[in-house]
């Protein structure tokens, strides 16, 4: 069987995520403070579904940066491998669990901006908050019971290495019953990595289309056509390409790194490639929901400008 190793050191591994980690989470931190303390008015207010979502995006990546950091301290502190395989599982349940959250927020943006004709995306956007709903949690319960799946069989594989004794038959049905089970475990990701890749794809790609298409045909008309709504619109565009293209990058990336290991004898010591990667999606994810809801960047305008005041007292 064809094998290869990646290894990616211990200190260039802290010397990426570490920064990076702490600005996600600070990121995050602050979006929290806007969601919770922001000023009403029809520009801070958000729908319930809008609400949800980005609560799930913004928990998400605290999740993976805070148990990012803790991988990285761990590495120059090895407390023992099992300590390596919840944080492993812990940070890849938010990895696939921010990508629903940061898919259905596509999704959710596809359906206020582009006008729908056909019968069944007129059902879908009258019963889309329901569908959300249970897409979430049906989510959550599959990729924790898939959590809950990796730790037991990669914990009971380590301990068997470990032990030369002899192994009755009860702990021999129920490691291949675990194997079998983390085999349909990952075809079922497979599956459903490919649905939300074709969903991200078609909704960000129509979205885009569409405004590329408004704005165009407002040049063309002449039509009162303002700088600032011109400006909104290519903001959402080009958001949206960016979205698509990062999104194709980072699931196309954990999804090929588990593709490698399931037909060929591939190793990411210690995950830290694929770690890399997840940290430097979540923070560019980050900087995008920072700059594409008015809320967040309006917030950190106003706090910007109250710090200026602050150092250049009026005469």
């Amino acid at each position: 069987m064809f094998s290869f190793i990646v290894n990616m050191s211990m200190v260039a591994f802290a010397i990426v995520n570490v920064p990076v980690s702490i600005a996600t989470i600070l990121m995050n931190m602050f979006f929290a403070y806007c969601m919770i303390f922001s000023q009403k008015g029809p520009v801070n207010s958000i729908k319930p579904l809008l609400n949800v979502l980005l609560w799930s995006l913004i928990g998400c990546n605290l999740i993976l940066n805070i148990l990012n950091l803790l991988l990285v301290f761990f590495d120059f502190v090895d407390p023992g491998p099992s300590i390596h395989i919840l944080l492993a599982a812990g940070i890849l349940f938010a990895m696939w669990t921010g990508f629903t959250a940061s898919l259905a927020l596509n999704v959710c943006c596809y359906f206020q901006i582009v006008p729908v004709r056909r019968p069944f995306l007129i059902w879908m956007k009258k019963h889309f908050r329901l569908f959300v709903y249970l897409a979430l949690f049906v989510d959550r319960l599959f990729f924790l019971s898939e959590f809950l799946v990796r730790v037991i069989w990669e914990v009971s594989a380590m301990n068997l290495n470990s032990t030369t004794a002899h192994v009755n038959i009860t702990s021999e049905t129920t490691d291949l019953g675990i194997y079998i089970f983390s085999h349909i475990d990952f075809w079922i990701r497979c599956c459903y990595f490919l649905l939300c890749l074709g969903i991200m794809l078609a909704s960000s790609s129509a979205t885009v289309v569409y405004l590329w298409n408004h704005i165009k045909r407002m040049e063309e008309n002449a039509s009162s056509f303002s700088t600032l709504r011109k400006k909104q619109q290519m903001k959402v565009t080009i958001l949206g390409i960016i979205q698509g293209v990062l999104f194709f990058f980072a699931s196309g990336w954990l999804m090929t790194e588990e593709l490698f290991a399931y037909f060929t004898a591939f190793m990411d010591q210690g995950g830290h490639l694929i770690c890399t990667v997840m940290a430097l999606y979540s923070l560019v994810t980050t900087i995008l929901l920072g700059v594409g809801q008015a809320k967040f960047y309006l917030m950190a305008k106003n706090i910007g400008s109250k710090l200026q005041t602050l150092k250049c007292p009026l005469p």
